[in-house]
């Protein structure tokens, strides 16, 4: 199913090239860069999003890149957790939910759900709201 889905996206980037549309080829390229993300290609993802931020920019459309938050830093790290739990408490004060944080960290929604329970019996905490 994914060498159709390739298939297809590259047949739209070639095609959306020889016209200069260059706003659908960087709406083609998000869409790979997804497609590459659940095939489990981080590296290959960040490069086509990467592509495709460069295509927004040189049109001078803001608006059709994606949107980020801005990273929140959090400072004086509780002792006892580990770089992957912070990880998640970091995305769970940018307001991401159990699923999107799985997404991001290329992880199961379970683990995030154990994560969040080890991390709430280290600091004590019993929600997210005081998590954050």
């Amino acid at each position: 199913a994914y060498e159709t889905v390739e298939g297809l996206l590259d047949r739209a980037l070639r095609t959306f090239d020889r016209l200069g549309y260059p706003l659908q080829r960087g709406r083609v390229l998000l869409a790979y860069s997804t497609v590459e993300r659940r095939r489990r290609r981080p590296a290959r993802a960040r490069e086509l999003q990467a592509e495709a931020d460069a295509v927004f920019r040189r049109a001078g459309a803001p608006l059709w890149e994606p949107a980020r938050p801005e990273r929140t830093e959090v400072r004086g790290w509780p002792a006892g957790l580990t770089d992957a739990e912070r990880r998640i408490v970091e995305l769970v004060t940018e307001g991401r939910g159990n699923r999107e944080i799985a997404a991001a960290l290329y992880v199961s929604v379970k683990t995030v759900e154990a994560a969040l329970t080890r991390i709430y019996r280290k600091l004590g905490v019993r929600s997210r709201v005081q998590l954050t």
